[in-house]
């Protein structure tokens, strides 16, 4: 972001982190715990995993890995390639939600800065720059990195193609599946992950 190193973060309202406290937690190198016990938290804003591996030192920030991933927070948190809301390519970390046969779905929680607004006249206040929250779902078939899942009708049609969104939509209307929130998305990815009459 242009102009970020002279921005006075301690005056932007909200937090860089979904969670400022280090929680302790493992880091993995590929299924294989290399470190435990060690005190992490995810910096949302600059897309990294900080460790404080000793008390009262300075935190840093684990090094960028596709093989390393850390589990804290009872999740799992993935550095990975996936294809954006833009299709391009990018890496970042992200959420693993999912796992299954069929499909794996993810979670990217990002913290966007967003400028404060500024007065319309010399009477009014100036609006707060701020930390907003962001959150995208993506989502693979494990033969392709993770893409941008787009949540409404349309978008899970395009997915999961027309014939198997009709199998579907029994399951979302009984359940009264909200697609675009967390954990009714992992139902739905859940059961078609299980579905057998599945169209291939």
């Amino acid at each position: 972001m242009a102009g970020a190193n002279k921005i006075d973060f301690a005056k932007i309202e909200g937090s860089m982190y979904y969670t400022e406290e280090f929680t302790k937690g493992d880091i993995y190198y590929g299924n294989k715990v290399i470190f435990n016990n060690i005190p992490m938290r995810y910096n949302a804003y600059n897309d990294e995993v900080e460790i404080n591996r000793t008390t009262g030192e300075d935190a840093e920030a684990l090094l960028k890995n596709s093989s390393t991933s850390c589990g804290f927070n009872n999740e799992r948190l993935i550095y990975s390639q996936y294809n954006s809301k833009k299709g391009d390519l990018r890496h970042g970390y992200i959420v693993q939600l999912f796992s299954g046969k069929k499909y794996r779905l993810y979670e990217k929680r990002s913290k966007v800065f967003k400028e404060g607004q500024k007065p319309k006249t010399s009477f009014h206040i100036p609006g707060p720059n701020k930390f907003v929250d962001k959150y995208e779902f993506f989502v693979t078939n494990g033969r392709e990195a993770p893409r941008y899942l787009f949540t409404s009708k349309k978008g899970l049609t395009t997915f999961f193609g027309e014939d198997n969104m009709n199998i579907l939509k029994p399951f979302i209307k009984k359940n009264e599946i909200e697609t675009n929130k967390r954990e009714d998305l992992i139902r739905l990815i859940t059961y078609a992950d299980t579905m057998e009459d599945y169209v291939k």
